[in-house]
């Protein structure tokens, strides 16, 4: 079986944490991860998590859907301003909303 390739939009606490579990426990491979400046390129990524901040979903987000990425979302706060989820939606994608107490487990 083919191990998923994911790709973290963050790079700080959360996004450390993450890795350390994931690495040790689930069948996924983390092959990217992007900080707030880095160049996103999606080859070779099946799912994006992001693991930054509100402003990361709305100024990042739309070029990882543009691609044909689906995304896990924590930062849940940033569906609080409709201008976001509007931005969002003409992309198509399954974007997964959890709080970062849930995506944290």
């Amino acid at each position: 079986m083919r191990r998923l390739q994911l790709a973290l939009l963050g790079n700080g606490n959360l996004a450390a944490q993450l890795t350390e579990q994931i690495r040790a426990s689930r069948p996924y491979d983390i092959v990217a991860q992007w900080g707030r400046n880095d160049v996103i390129d999606t080859t070779g990524i099946d799912l994006v998590v992001e693991v930054a901040a509100p402003d990361a979903v709305s100024n990042r987000l739309p070029a990882v859907l543009a691609h044909g990425l689906d995304a896990i979302i924590l930062s849940v706060g940033a569906f609080a301003d409709p201008r976001v989820r509007e931005s969002l939606t003409p992309f198509r994608r399954q974007i997964t909303v959890c709080t970062g107490a849930i995506g944290g487990l």
